[in-house]
């Protein structure tokens, strides 16, 4: 009768073991990884796309319905933007303030909006507002002006040096001039 040898696994057999259960484990955690990131940057993409359609719909509503009477004014603080225009027929003075974690409209008297960013920031240092060529119709001048606020997301390299231009918040409207 033969026997069975019972002294157990041998130390090579053990590191042979615990090498290729490193290299799947290495595998199942790069896969879910790469799964978890791109899920993450589909989900702060369609949020901060929710947002942007949003606060694009409301101030340029509100720049419509003002009939703005002359250029909007574009100035640049320490720690915000400002791009303000007045209303042609109660001379209503309408600002947008762009911080780094809020986007906030107000009027004259109070604020009417503020928009929170949670997954980047506004940046209000490159923000810009430039006049386009003139147009004239129907006896009046108009001033065709375009207004950007870049975001900054957590996305793939979406920096100032390299800005995924499509998480930009751009405002087109006309001025009375």
């Amino acid at each position: 009768m033969k026997r069975l040898n019972n002294k157990g696994l041998t130390l090579i057999e053990l590191i042979v073991s615990v090498a290729l259960m490193s290299v799947v484990m290495l595998f199942l955690y790069r896969l879910l990884s790469n799964v978890t990131y791109d899920k993450d940057n589909e989900y702060f993409a369609s949020q901060n796309q929710e947002q942007r359609i949003e606060i694009i719909d409301y101030i340029e509503t509100i720049i419509r319905k003002a009939d703005i009477s002359s250029d909007p004014t574009f100035s640049q603080s320490t720690d915000h933007a400002t791009i303000q225009f007045k209303q042609a027929s109660i001379s209503k003075t309408y600002s947008i303030l762009i911080y780094a974690n809020y986007i906030q409209i107000k009027d004259s008297t109070s604020i009417l909006r503020t928009w929170d960013i949670e997954t980047g920031v506004y940046s209000y240092t490159n923000a810009s507002c430039i006049k386009a060529a003139t147009i004239s119709g129907s006896g009046d001048i108009y001033h065709p002006w375009l207004c950007t606020i870049p975001v900054y997301t957590i996305n793939d390299d979406n920096n100032a040096n390299n800005n995924n231009t499509i998480d930009d918040i751009t405002l087109a409207f006309l001025a009375r001039g």
